[in-house]
């Protein structure tokens, strides 16, 4: 998840958003709007995803504990 908040702190490069969105978020019908083209809409649905990955993973984490 590294990669993920670099990107997050950083979204310039939108094809390694739409790589990031492949590898970590399940959501097909997204990744076929993303897949579109580069937009402010497309990107804000990269970051959220993205974000939401985190988040989960995180309280995943703290479960375990």
């Amino acid at each position: 998840m590294v990669e993920v908040e670099k990107f997050l702190k950083n979204p310039n490069d939108y094809k390694i958003g739409v790589d990031l969105f492949k590898k970590y978020v399940n959501n097909p019908f997204l990744l076929k709007i993303i897949e579109k083209g580069d937009s402010k809409a497309s990107r804000s649905y990269i970051e959220t995803a993205l974000r939401d990955a985190i988040r989960q993973t995180d309280e995943y984490q703290s479960k375990i504990k």
